[in-house]
């Protein structure tokens, strides 16, 4: 015999709204939308399918709500206790190898080349994954590249387009219309 989930009235209908508005970490927004849209009697189904999600998750998230209440929302896993490879010294000693130096073989930073660069700071392997994670996320760095042109394509037809129109007929597309099939 299944029972019938409710939300206990922590908070109002309003109250839930404004803490999914003003919450800046995606996966606690969702969980605010699920519990007020659970809260207005939508089925775990549903409000599964909006988030993206599974109905357990929404099942176990409305029932941990009206456990321990709205305090139980927030992402927990913040801080893990785990200190940062890089401290906030080696973070700018990154910032400025970015900037000056080559890196690890050559051409542009990436990644596995910060990872590299990382490893022989601290004498340690570290993962490309962390060198990724340090370079978009923790210095919020893009990469930055030209798209690649195609090697068939006729580089003087480029040129021309770029220029405001291909006054230039194609050498090749003029080869081909005279060519006789």
């Amino acid at each position: 015999m299944s029972m019938i989930l409710k939300v206990l009235p922590h908070l109002s209908d309003e109250q839930l709204r404004e803490r999914a508005e003003a919450a800046a970490d995606p996966d606690e927004r969702m969980r605010w939308i699920a519990i007020l849209q659970k809260k207005m009697g939508r089925s775990p189904e549903l409000i599964a399918d909006f988030c993206n999600r599974k109905p357990d998750w929404v099942r176990r998230t409305v029932r941990k709500y009206n456990a321990e209440g709205p305090e139980s929302v927030p992402d927990a896993r913040v801080d893990n206790g785990v200190a940062p490879m890089l401290d906030a010294a080696g973070l700018k000693e990154l910032e400025n190898a970015l900037l000056t130096e080559v890196p690890p073989g050559g051409g542009e930073w990436n990644g596995p080349k910060v990872s590299i660069w990382m490893a022989r700071r601290l004498g340690r392997p570290v993962h490309p994954r962390t060198g990724w994670a340090y370079l978009a996320k923790r210095l919020g760095w893009t990469i930055k590249a030209p798209a690649q042109a195609h090697p068939e394509s006729d580089r003087e037809a480029v040129e021309a387009f770029k220029k405001g129109g291909s006054k230039v007929v194609s050498r090749r597309l003029y080869v081909s219309i005279l060519e006789p099939a």
